[in-house]
C-alpha cells in the first residue's frame, strides 16, 4: 500500500496541483492536526472567489494498473461553523471509460450527501478532533482506466448535495489527501514523507459513514 497523491500537504506546488476557473490557495495558513506531530507541514486555504465559475483545484493523475482494484480517496478538513457554502470532492479514473464519484460536504456538522454529478460506492466521515474532519470515498476501477486523481470544490453548492452553483463562493482548510488501493481507510501517508506519531488516532471514531 502507498498513497499515490504527491505534495499531499503543499497546494500551491504547481507541479502537482492545478487550480482553476480562479481557485486561490493560501499556504500554511492553519496548523496540522495533531496526531501528524511536529514534523508535518501547515495546512492551506482553497478559495473560491468566483460568482459566475465554479473554482476547483485538482491532482496530477497518477498511474494506476488497469484492473478491478477498490481506491479510497480521503482528505482532512477543518472544521467551522460555515453553512453558506458546501464544497464537494470527487475522485477520477482516467484513460478508460472515465469514472467519478462525489460527495458533498458540511464542515459545521460532518454531514455528507452524494454529488448530484454521482456518488462514490461508499463514502464518510471520521471525527478527528475538536479541529478535524477526514472525509472518504471509496471508488472501483473497472479494468480500463490507467490514472486516477483527486478534485476539490471549495464552494460549490449553496445546500447539502444541491445542484452546482456558480454564483456561491467561499474557502475550505484542507490538508492530507491520501489515495490508495484499499478497501477500508488507511493510515495518512504524507508526501513528502515524514515520521509522525502521537493522539488522536486519525480512526477514532466514524461520523456519517455512508455505504451503497
Amino acid at each position: 500500500m502507498s498513497n499515490i497523491v504527491l505534495s499531499t500537504e503543499d497546494f500551491s506546488n504547481s507541479s502537482d496541483w492545478a487550480p482553476a476557473q480562479g481557485l486561490t490557495v493560501s499556504p500554511n495558513t492553519f496548523a496540522a492536526p495533531v496526531f501528524a506531530g511536529i514534523n508535518a507541514g501547515s495546512a492551506d486555504t482553497l478559495t473560491d472567489p468566483d460568482v459566475i465559475n465554479q473554482s476547483n483545484i485538482r491532482c496530477t493523475g497518477r498511474a494506476i494498473p488497469a484492473n478491478n482494484s477498490d481506491w479510497i480517496t480521503s482528505v482532512f478538513i477543518r472544521k467551522d461553523a460555515i453553512t453558506s457554502r458546501f464544497p464537494e470532492f470527487f475522485y477520477e479514473f482516467l484513460g478508460g471509460s472515465g469514472l467519478f464519484g462525489g460527495i458533498s460536504f458540511n464542515t459545521s456538522t460532518g454531514a455528507i450527501a452524494n454529488s448530484v454529478d454521482g456518488g462514490p460506492i461508499a463514502s464518510g466521515v471520521l471525527d478527528i478532533d475538536s479541529l478535524w474532519w477526514r472525509i472518504w470515498m471509496r471508488g472501483t476501477n473497472d479494468s480500463t482506466n490507467t490514472s486516477l486523481r483527486v478534485q476539490f470544490f471549495p464552494a460549490r453548492s449553496a445546500t447539502l448535495g444541491g445542484g452546482s452553483d456558480g454564483s456561491i463562493i467561499g474557502s475550505i482548510v484542507a490538508w492530507g489527501v491520501n489515495q490508495t488501493d484499499n478497501s477500508t481507510v488507511q493510515t495518512y501517508i504524507p508526501d513528502p514523507f515524514y515520521d509522525f506519531t502521537g493522539a488522536p488516532n486519525p480512526f477514532f471514531t466514524t461520523v456519517g459513514a455512508k455505504r451503497f
